[in-house]
């Protein structure tokens, strides 16, 4: 079942938008610096510094020049929380919910640890979301998914390994 078309989430949509336009040249930085890992083709340990550079380069950017004083519900807003909200509680109330407690008991059995604090623009270690769920969330960017911290719903941007919002 797609997301409902909600009109409290178009402010999150533009949000969305504008927050991929502002990061987009840190992240051509960010792969710049990735690019400059000496051997970043060795599979074994160069690969992964190549990524970790990227990711480093791209949330210090976030932490010390673009959002530096980012706060929970800067993206996301009080109207798209409350439609997310009532979309999250209609798919756990609905057919599939066997199905999508099933897939988050799953992920948090091989999770990453019981609940933490969630801060903007830190890493937080989360599981994704299943995918029984995101097919009744508003779609993301590539460069943004949805996660999971404890009972809380983030939105982490993939290339920094950061909170969003």
């Amino acid at each position: 079942m797609p997301a409902a078309q909600d009109s409290g989430l178009e402010p999150f949509r533009t949000a969305l938008r504008a927050y991929v336009d502002q990061t987009q040249p840190y992240r051509k930085q960010a792969a710049q610096a990735a690019e400059q890992v000496p051997g970043k083709d060795e599979a074994a340990t160069g690969a992964e510094a190549s990524v970790r550079a990227r990711q480093n380069v791209l949330a210090e950017a976030l932490k010390t020049r673009l959002r530096p004083n980012a706060r929970q519900g800067d993206v996301l807003g009080n109207a798209a929380a409350a439609a997310i909200r009532t979309q999250v509680s209609t798919a756990f109330s609905g057919p599939r919910r066997d199905l999508l407690m099933d897939a988050l008991a799953e992920q948090n059995e091989t999770g990453k640890g019981g609940p933490q604090a969630v801060t903007i623009n830190d890493h937080a270690p989360a599981p994704r979301v299943p995918p029984q769920l995101l097919d009744v969330l508003p779609p993301l960017p590539r460069q943004l998914e949805y996660d999971f911290a404890g009972r809380t719903l983030i939105v982490r941007d993939v290339d920094a390994d950061v909170v969003v919002d």
